[in-house]
């Protein structure tokens, strides 16, 4: 016998380590959709992930699609998990994606000369109760002749929706923010019309979009991208739409030090950002830079707060995507080279070495893959969203966290006031048994400590 066990350990699969690919999604931890170029992902409460994008082929046709938990398209959305945008919407260009906590989807982008937002419903529908038609378009300024395009959106608590992109007059440009009502009107508690431009520097484009504590977070970049003329700027807005001069150097933090692909508010309320590493050398590192919640650098992570990493040497590398996980690490989904690495790193700014080989895994074996946008499971798991040369793919990666603590036990009920009656307390339930003959109904015995004044009831 004790050979027998020793045989079925050794053929036992081994468990997977942090850094793996989930092998449990699309069968190989790769989920190839073969429908163009994606630009986000967003996760569903219940597991299903949504992706958008463009398809490939003569239109470009824009497209959002949906996909089970094991990676699969779901045949519930759209038609045959897929709902094509362009027959309904014209020729658009697709740039980030929301989710309500309804289910229904927020997508933004641009249009001919102007910036839209149109929702969908949890089938892939447009819905009509956004703007009539489920589409609206605009300019962030309101006139023409100018150009307005969308690149971020976030959905606020209250269910209002703040669109961030770029405006251009053609002799100058500034980065543009508007917010939208529910139901797709402009909300004019919001800068007096519910659009306001951002100009923090020139040729102003705004990439992200965050929502802290109310106020909101926008970012992008400004001027050429080369060293040192080129800047990442981030502002933050009051909730009326006026800047707050509490964040940074009067309402704005700016380096030359980062070329930024994506950023998200931590658990902690500060800002984190990745890109790509600039500086005088050339250097091409993926980086994250950290800021505290009012826009100053967190020395704690880094100097300077900029973290970098040389993921594989001699080649230029992009931080595309970053995301937290309870504890406070970040993993950070890197493009070298057309090819994908995960770095996962601590709130200290260290290397987290049980991820993959010292905190790094390269991805080799998945061939080509442009990684765009990433997003993590409550179970830690990280997707990352991408292209692999041949049209929009997700990977999953096994990627965990220790486990959260538990909560503190509920404080003793205080002692019944004198002369007031006893406040009804359930008695202590005792299950026993659990028994039951082959093919047979599981019997419990479930005793009470005395007669309840309350109903008392277990789940099993």
């Amino acid at each position: 016998m004790a050979a027998l066990s020793a045989l079925l350990a050794l053929c036992a699969p081994a468990a997977a380590a942090d850094g793996d690919l989930d092998v449990s999604f699309a069968g190989d931890g790769v989920s190839h959709l073969e429908r163009g170029r994606l630009a986000e992902v967003a996760l569903q409460p219940d597991g299903k992930l949504i992706v958008a994008g463009a398809s490939f082929g003569q239109d470009g046709e824009a497209v959002v699609g949906r996909l089970t938990a094991s990676g699969s398209p779901d045949p519930t959305f759209g038609e045959g998990g897929y709902a094509s945008l362009g027959a309904v919407a014209g020729e658009i260009s697709v740039r980030d994606v929301a989710l309500q906590p309804d289910g229904r989807i927020v997508v933004v982008g641009y249009r001919g000369q102007e910036a839209y937002a149109l929702r969908l419903t949890d089938g892939g529908d447009l819905d009509p109760t956004f703007d009539g038609d489920g589409f609206t378009a605009f300019r962030f300024d309101g006139a023409a002749p100018t150009w307005s395009g969308g690149q971020a959106v976030a959905v606020q608590g209250d269910g209002r929706i703040v669109v961030a992109g770029s405006h251009d007059t053609g002799t100058e440009s500034a980065a543009g923010v508007a917010r939208l009502d529910p139901d797709g009107s402009f909300d004019e508690t919001f800068a007096g019309d519910g659009t306001t431009l951002v100009d923090v520097g020139d040729a102003e484009i705004a990439f992200h979009l965050a929502i802290q504590g109310g106020r909101i977070v926008v970012a992008g970049h400004s001027g050429p991208p080369v060293f040192p003329y080129f800047e990442f700027w981030a502002a933050r807005l009051e909730a009326g739409g006026t800047l707050d001069e509490t964040f940074g150097t009067e309402g704005v933090f700016t380096t030359n030090t980062l070329m930024s692909e994506d950023g998200i508010v931590t658990a902690g309320g500060g800002l984190l950002f990745t890109g790509t590493g600039l500086s005088a050398g050339e250097a091409r590192d993926a980086a994250l830079l950290k800021l505290d919640a009012d826009g100053h650098p967190d020395e704690a992570f880094a100097p300077g707060g900029l973290w970098t990493h040389d993921v594989a040497p001699g080649g230029s590398e992009r931080g595309m995507a970053v995301a937290e996980n309870h504890a406070g690490d970040f993993t950070l989904a890197v493009e070298g080279g057309g090819r994908l690495a995960a770095v996962k790193v601590s709130p200290a700014g260290a290397l987290v070495t049980s991820f993959g080989d010292g905190g790094t895994r390269l991805y080799d074996s998945i061939g080509p893959f442009a990684a765009r946008d990433a997003v993590r499971q409550p179970d830690g798991k990280l997707v990352v969203g991408g292209d692999d040369g041949e049209g929009m793919a997700a990977v999953r990666i096994h990627d965990t966290a220790p486990p959260t603590p538990p909560a503190p036990p509920a404080p003793p009920a205080p002692p019944d006031a004198p002369g007031q009656p006893p406040t009804p307390r359930p008695p202590l339930l005792e299950l026993l048994g659990g028994s039951a003959a082959e093919g047979g109904p599981l019997v419990f015995t479930a005793t009470l400590s005395r007669p309840s004044d309350v109903p008392v009831s277990f789940s099993y």
